[in-house]
């Protein structure tokens, strides 16, 4: 079994798991997210309105929003199956 070292482990890429990844990131920390089986409750809502930028949203692509903001950190951010 392959071992990794980080110094944050964040458990979930929900919003609150990939907003967690980014500020450690934005602070220069070796990060690894874990992504489970479950699937995010944002991922499911059919639609956000009014979300600073969007007018209407699905929470599928808000969530896309957010993961790829995420992984622009990919020098500090791995994310893995867990």
């Amino acid at each position: 079994m392959e071992e990794f070292t980080c110094e944050v482990l964040i458990v979930g890429t929900g919003p609150a798991g990939l907003s967690a990844g980014i500020y450690c990131a934005r602070s220069n920390r070796d990060v690894i997210i874990l992504d489970g089986k479950a699937i995010s409750a944002l991922a499911q809502t059919k639609e956000i309105q009014n979300w600073p930028g969007e007018i209407d949203i699905t929470g599928e692509k808000l969530l896309e929003k957010f993961r790829a903001h995420a992984e622009s950190y990919s020098e500090n951010i791995r994310i893995m199956q867990g």
